[in-house]
């Protein structure tokens, strides 16, 4: 570790406060990297629960009348789009600062960028299966999914016995999926918080770096600083919006569940034994929440990603007025 700090060095800026936090930034790359593999190979078999559980509630799920798991190309295109922008800041990086010193940024920034677009992937076939049992409780009354409050003004639909099976299929899965929302949580909340702080830091010390580069710099070759800056920032937005942006589809979805249900019991004739498979169902989704935080210190919501930039943009005033004090 010592001998990668002293070897890493950058040929733009000549100034002590930067070499400085361009060692601290490594080294905290470092312990990310660390932490994040101790937490996959010590959390390993909670994992391999959360998979077998998915797998468990598919295969519970064949037992109901027309279920389909909604496919989704968003799964493909999130791990295309991913993997290009990491293969671009990998070539520019190793143009811009050389092989080695591109090892010790680019390590920890990619492996901390294809933890977040796996918990995103991860998200993404939960957000499948709540969409999925929403349109299948829509489907018991036979309701369109696309206009369904204009269908619910139709007169009244019986809802037979055998619907009381695919009611409690559908509980049963919604229970087991908030308790994988919670394990899926908890499995990255460490990774996901240290993630975070680095790109925040790194994101905001490349934006000081940069911003130097254009003030003291001659180097005719601050195009290529510009590219691996533009990319570096484009991975971490894009991570970020993919990983928001599918906890915010959860909870969506998680929200509708009820209103459908509600809306079965007002647009179906059925008789008491439904009926109260039904209203247990709508009792145990009012005791249940779904939740993606790090350890309660950081939301993964829309907030996040307002909250990230403001944070960025102060520190970064806070740098160019220290340097200017200097």
């Amino acid at each position: 570790m010592v001998l990668s700090l002293k070897l890493s060095s950058q040929n733009y800026v000549k100034s002590e406060l930067v070499d400085k936090i361009d060692k601290c930034l490594i080294s905290y790359g470092t312990l990310v990297l660390v932490v994040i593999w101790l937490s996959y190979v010590l959390q390993q078999k909670k994992m391999v629960t959360i998979v077998n559980g998915l797998y468990s509630i598919n295969n519970n799920f064949k037992s109901c009348d027309k279920f389909t798991l909604k496919s989704d190309c968003r799964f493909y295109i999130l791990s295309i789009i991913n993997f290009c922008l990491c293969f671009g800041i990998i070539v520019i990086e190793c143009f811009i600062s050389g092989a080695y010193t591109a090892i010790l940024w680019i390590v920890p920034f990619i492996t901390s960028s294809w933890v977040l677009i796996q918990y995103t992937l991860l998200l993404n076939v939960i957000s499948q299966f709540f969409e999925s049992i929403n349109a299948k409780i829509l489907q018991l009354a036979d309701i369109n999914t696309e206009n369904y409050y204009q269908t619910a003004l139709r007169s009244k639909v019986s809802l037979g016995d055998l619907a009381i099976k695919d009611i409690n299929c559908i509980s049963n899965a919604i229970m087991q999926l908030c308790d994988i929302c919670d394990q899926v949580a908890d499995f990255y909340a460490i990774s996901i918080l240290l993630i975070i702080v680095y790109f925040v830091t790194s994101t905001t010390f490349n934006s000081y770096f940069l911003i130097l580069s254009l003030i003291i710099s001659t180097n005719n070759d601050l195009l290529k600083l510009f590219l691996d800056f533009g990319n570096w920032f484009l991975i971490v937005s894009f991570d970020l919006i993919s990983l928001t942006s599918n906890v915010t589809r959860i909870t969506r979805e998680f929200k509708k569940t009820p209103q459908y249900v509600s809306l079965l019991l007002n647009r179906c004739a059925m008789n008491s034994p439904t009926r109260e498979s039904l209203l247990d169902f709508l009792l145990d989704l009012s005791y249940r929440n779904v939740n993606f935080n790090a350890y309660g210190v950081i939301a993964l919501n829309g907030s996040l990603l307002q909250t990230i930039y403001g944070t960025i943009v102060t520190y970064l005033i806070i740098l160019i007025q220290f340097r200017n004090q200097q």
